[in-house]
Formats: structure tokens, C-alpha cells, sequence
């Protein structure tokens, strides 16, 4: 049989814990009993109308800050394009810039001139724009696809000093190389068209459009960006680069090695695309700009990537 003692103790304790659960359930209770009530019986648009419901499921929604109009550089026009549809893709070329017709010497004309790449080798009547040193997209023929083993293709590519970094739709090969190797490949028999890899396929179109929950970052006019290198190319050295047009104290290497922090203006970021060795400059994923794209997207914003 338990002491006095011990029975006051267990009675004191019990009383105390019931004394925490009251605690906690109240705030619970209190915010179930003025929490809006929903009615099943209301169709959506009407709870789109009431207010109460609206207020209570809005308290957490996040405040969007607008970029300052014009520091985007990559242009509204070719922001907003619409990409073709499926059944009229066939002989274009996939880039970041949108989808091109290599052929075409209109098919850059929403793009800024400096975002254009800069074209070194011309090429043969019909054959594209031609390309420039270091990276450029060669278009395979589909003679030489249907004639030839890729294999076989792809040794020449590199017989000639080429170096493939990747492909894209439609039979397109991103290839890096010297000035003696582009000179080769842009008269390449198995080549239908080429064209400079352009800067603005590099750039993302969310710079400086996605608002920021942080108004002051918003308010900025420079941008902080992911800057990521072509496979094989230097990195350090792409780093040093980027330093010299930016600033030494606004780029750094991340921790992962291969992604270079920056902060650049619109102007810094159209030069820094020029480099060759750059892929692309896109926005860090942060909460604020997780946040912002949430805000953006419920608002019907409208994200070109």
C-alpha cells in the first residue's frame, strides 16, 4: 500500500498534467471556434466571394515586391514568345533563346544584337549563320544520319578538333573547339546548318522579373546569380573571368565546386554570357524567391524559364 506521501505526490502530478492539457487545447479550441466556417452547400465561386474565408487562408500568402522595370536583359519580346507548336518543330533548332531555324537569317531578330553570339566562320550559301570560337550548334543532315552510323559521326566531329558538350532537338550538337576546329566543322559535309550559341540562351528570362519577398533585395538594380560552366571547361579560370567583370568581391566559387556565386548588373550579366565557357547565369533557389514565385504564380503571373 503506497505512503501518504507518495498518493499526495501522484494526485499532484495527475493535476498538474491536466492542467498542461487544458492549457493546450485551448488555443486549439478557440482558433477552431472563430475560424470561418465553410459551407459545403456554397460552390467555389462563392467562396471565392466570402471575404472571412478569404482573410483567414490569405494570412500566410507571401508579399511580392516588383523588380524595377527594365533591368531584365533578356527582352519582353523574347521572354513572352510562344514556342511553336509540336507538328511545326521539325529542322528547329532547340536553344535557351527559344527554338531557331538555323536557316533562317531572320530567326534571331527578337534577340539583342549582342545576345545574337558573334559569328566567325561564315558559312557555305544556305547553310545558317556560321560559327563563332569555342562553342558554337551544328545542325547533322538527315543524308548523313540515315548514311552514317553516329559513331562515325560523332569521330569526326572530333577527327576535326571538335569537342561535343551535348545535343539538342532538332539533330542539333553543341560542339566546342579552337578557331581551327570551327573553321573544319562549319564546312563539315555531314553539317545541313550552324549557328554561335547564343548569349541569351544562357540567360535566364526570371532575371529581374520574379518578385522578391525582400523588398530591399528587390529593389535593386543588380541580381544575384548561379553562373555554371560547360563540362571540361576550367572552372577557376571561368571564375576569374567573371571577377574581372563583376568584381573580385562580388564572385566567388560555391561550395560544390562548380557553381560561381555573382552579383551583377543587367550590362555585367549580357558580358559575363559572352564568356565561353559559361552554359548558363540563372537565379539561386532560395526561400525568398520560393516564396515570391508562389505569389507570382497565384497573382496569374507568368513564368518564362
Amino acid at each position: 500500500m503506497p505512503s501518504r506521501f507518495t498518493a499526495q505526490s501522484g494526485k499532484g502530478v495527475l493535476l498538474v498534467a491536466l492542467a498542461l492539457v487544458a492549457t493546450l487545447l485551448v488555443p486549439s479550441v478557440y482558433t477552431w471556434a472563430v475560424k470561418p466556417q465553410i459551407d459545403p452547400d456554397k460552390g467555389s465561386e462563392k467562396l471565392l466571394d466570402d471575404k472571412a474565408t478569404l482573410a483567414y487562408f490569405q494570412r500566410m500568402e507571401p508579399v511580392g515586391h516588383p523588380r524595377p522595370l527594365g533591368i531584365a536583359p533578356v527582352p519582353d519580346s523574347l521572354a513572352g514568345k510562344p514556342l511553336p507548336l509540336i507538328t511545326k518543330r521539325d529542322g528547329l533548332l532547340w536553344t535557351g533563346a527559344g527554338y531557331v531555324n538555323p536557316k533562317n537569317p531572320n530567326a534571331l531578330k527578337d534577340v539583342p544584337e549582342d545576345l545574337r553570339g558573334t559569328v566567325v566562320h561564315k558559312a557555305p550559301v544556305g547553310k545558317g549563320f556560321g560559327l563563332s570560337d569555342g562553342v558554337g550548334i551544328i545542325q547533322i543532315s538527315k543524308a548523313a544520319l540515315s548514311s552514317r552510323p553516329w559513331d562515325e559521326i560523332e569521330g569526326e566531329i572530333r577527327r576535326l578538333g571538335g569537342r561535343i558538350l551535348t545535343t539538342i532537338p532538332e539533330r542539333g550538337v553543341i560542339v566546342a573547339g579552337d578557331h581551327k576546329a570551327m573553321a573544319s566543322l562549319v564546312l563539315a559535309s555531314f553539317v545541313e546548318a550552324s549557328m554561335p550559341y547564343p548569349e541569351a540562351a544562357k540567360l535566364s528570362a526570371d532575371i529581374g522579373r520574379i518578385p522578391l519577398i525582400n523588398k530591399a533585395r528587390a529593389s535593386r538594380i543588380d541580381f544575384d546569380l548561379n553562373v555554371r560552366t560547360w563540362y571540361g571547361f576550367d572552372v577557376s579560370g571561368a571564375l576569374a573571368d567573371v571577377q574581372k567583370i563583376v568584381g573580385k568581391d562580388r564572385a566567388s566559387l560555391d561550395v560544390d565546386g562548380l557553381t560561381i556565386k555573382a552579383t551583377a548588373t543587367t550590362q555585367e550579366a549580357a558580358i559575363a554570357s559572352a564568356d565561353r565557357s559559361t552554359i548558363d547565369l540563372g537565379l539561386p533557389v532560395s526561400p525568398s524567391r520560393i516564396g515570391a514565385l508562389v505569389y507570382h504564380n497565384h497573382q496569374g503571373g507568368k513564368r518564362n524559364c
